[in-house]
């Protein structure tokens, strides 16, 4: 981590809106800011979300600097995406499902229609990941696992469930699945095995022996995805033995075109020059969605 003074450089920043595409997805919008900081003659790039705590800005201008001194040795930091899950988003029509083996479902919005998909899913893909977004009680949960019980030795994880509460997610691991944390600061180490890491969003951290990690993107830009990439592959290389196999990289398939999507250091900066603005401390654009 660099612990730089914003007040020392300049940096400037252009806002961006990605919509998702209609067909195989509810419709969200992620909103945030590609900012550009200048190390002396030097640029690098990194995206920035929601109001830009002094933790994420200096992860942002980690990424940056990183990516400043790739462009100046005229090296490209999108590394080879690594064999990742594939996300489905919402379950809602069987026709849309892509190809893959291992994908990662949104699910909780539309239960009706999960409840008749689900099954048909376990069957299709040989591995799931599911993400509720803790939107299930402790009782719709159960209802929930009586579909996926038969299914048990296919599904990775199953991230945030119900509301964080160390006992209620320990209950639920004794069923035999495996739960997956996602946030920045866990509020205990009880009731879950795997915890999600983000680059995009400041997660990088030391990891410890005991848990499991999946490193993927935030929903977001080429440029969030190109961190959790950089990232995925440093902490292989560190804790090959706590890393889950496949990460979730590959999120650019959810959106509609993106404006920030050229090669960073290759292209960017002539499309998007005309659109940086001066950065402000504390004025990022904020994210309507949860990755």
């Amino acid at each position: 981590m660099y612990v730089l003074g914003f007040s020392s450089m300049r940096m400037l920043a252009a806002p961006y809106q990605l919509k998702s595409r209609a067909a195989a997805f509810d419709r969200f919008e992620s909103r945030g800011r590609l900012v550009a900081v200048f190390f002396g003659d030097a640029v690098g790039f990194a995206p920035i979300h929601g109001p830009g705590s002094y933790d994420q800005l200096q992860v942002m201008l980690r990424y940056a600097r990183i990516d400043a001194l790739a462009r100046a040795r005229g090296e490209s930091l999108r590394r080879e995406v690594p064999q990742s899950h594939t996300l489905l988003g919402v379950l809602a029509d069987s026709a849309h499902w892509p190809e893959g083996k291992c994908v990662k479902i949104k699910i909780g919005r539309h239960w009706a229609t999960e409840c008749k998909l689900l099954e048909r899913a376990c069957s299709r893909y040989e591995r799931l990941r599911l993400d509720a977004n803790s939107l299930f009680t402790q009782d719709t949960f159960m209802d929930l696992w009586r579909i996926l019980e038969p299914f048990a030795p296919k599904i990775d994880f199953i991230e945030d469930p119900v509301p964080y509460h160390p006992e209620n997610w320990r209950a639920i691991e004794q069923l035999g699945v495996r739960l997956a944390y996602d946030g920045l600061s866990p509020p205990s180490s009880i009731g879950y095995s795997v915890q999600v890491i983000k680059p995009a969003l400041g997660h990088f951290k030391p990891l410890w022996p005991g848990k499991t990690y999946v490193v993927t993107s935030y929903a977001d830009s080429f440029y969030g995805e190109q961190m959790a990439i950089y990232d995925a592959a440093y902490y292989k290389q560190m804790y090959p033995e706590l890393i889950f196999e496949m990460p979730g990289m590959s999120a650019q398939q959810i959106w509609d075109e993106d404006t920030s999507s050229s090669e960073p250091g290759f292209g960017a900066w002539p499309v998007l020059s005309g659109l940086f603005e001066e950065f402000s401390y504390g004025d990022s654009a904020s994210s309507s969605h949860a990755g």
